[in-house]
């Protein structure tokens, strides 16, 4: 998917669910910090099995939104492996109590956070991979960074579990 203005897959109340290769991209990285509502991946809720394997997400508003929006539940469980989620404006946004399971993950150059965990009891488990060079088009376009900007791992809930993973 190229030039992506809205959301580009959104799965709901599903079993296992699988996004191999690829790439979704937005139509450009703004260099403002403003809304936008573009979303490459978004899992509504009740979701199990969710996998994305070998996909580019970049240059979205959030690469991918993982939230119960359904009502229906959490999103159980998650896995990304050899993924990109690059210059977004929020790479990885967990909004549920999903396990998430990540290894091989490039999260690199997006504006506020790399990673965003909100659910209460969201597991995050990572092994191998990157997280870097946050807000660093923001910082060379503006030369000011707002507050709460350029995050490699935010967790306001749930637990992290980091093994082999470079976050700079």
């Amino acid at each position: 998917l190229w030039q992506l203005t809205g959301v580009g897959y959104t799965f709901a109340e599903g079993g296992e669910v699988r996004v191999r290769g690829g790439r979704i991209v937005g139509p450009s990285l703004s260099l403002k910090l403003q809304e936008d509502s573009s979303i490459g991946i978004s899992i509504t809720g009740n979701c199990g099995g969710v996998h994305v394997h070998g996909t580019d997400v970049i240059a979205l508003g959030t690469g991918l939104l993982a939230a119960n929006y359904s009502g229906k539940g959490s999103n159980r469980e998650l896995f990304f492996t050899q993924a990109t989620f690059d210059s977004n404006i929020i790479g990885v946004h967990i909004k549920d109590n999903s396990y998430v399971s990540v290894a091989g993950l490039w999260a690199a150059s997006s504006m506020m956070h790399q990673i965003l965990i909100e659910g209460s009891q969201a597991q995050f488990v990572a092994a191998g991979g990157t997280i870097f060079n946050g807000g660093v088009y923001y910082a060379m376009a503006n030369h000011t960074l707002p507050p709460n900007c350029c995050n490699g791992i935010t967790a306001l809930g749930g637990s992290v579990t980091l093994t082999g993973l470079e976050v700079t």
